[in-house]
């Protein structure tokens, strides 16, 4: 089983007008990171996934459990950098 841990870029985030972005990269490095929009004004979120620089999906919704959920279905794409555990 493989899972990837993203961590925020603080000094990524960006607010304009009534939308607030922010990146998230991969803590096993290459290029790969998710951006996450949240519009203020319409209350709701939506989410980019990149993998090797390369867009692998996206994700919308107005609650950010319901958006997380299906930004994190995506699971692992082909050549995102995971740890690998055992299964056992």
């Amino acid at each position: 089983m493989g899972s990837a841990t993203y961590e925020p870029d603080l000094a990524s985030f960006k607010k304009e007008g009534g939308k607030s972005t922010m990146e998230y990269h991969n803590i096993y490095g290459g290029d790969n990171r998710i951006l996450l929009i949240h519009n203020g004004e319409q209350w709701s979120y939506s989410g980019e996934k990149f993998v090797k620089g390369k867009l692998v999906g996206t994700a919308y919704g107005a609650e950010w459990d319901m958006f997380f959920v299906h930004l994190t279905m995506m699971g692992l794409s082909a050549g995102e950098r995971c740890m690998f555990e055992e299964m056992v």
